[in-house]
């Protein structure tokens, strides 16, 4: 699950962080005992913010995702 939202401003960037985390801790609630596995990839799960932009990683890969984020955005 990858979500790439830009905010119209900062206050609402702040908003889709807080989502963003309440979907990370619903996804985790529904799959500690139906699927561990993939319970353990929302475990590492990566919320991203830059500027107005904010990013959502659910991945088995995250950090590679994360890199490809911050490339993008200019971070190194």
């Amino acid at each position: 699950e990858i979500w790439l939202v830009e905010a119209k401003d900062s206050s609402a960037a702040a908003e889709i962080e807080e989502l963003a985390q309440a979907r990370v801790e619903q996804r985790k609630q529904e799959f500690e005992t139906y699927s561990p596995s993939q319970y353990q990839v929302l475990e590492s799960a990566a919320i991203l913010r830059e500027g107005n932009y904010v990013v959502l990683l659910v991945s088995q890969d995250t950090e590679a995702l994360k890199a490809a984020f911050d490339k993008a955005v200019g971070i190194d």
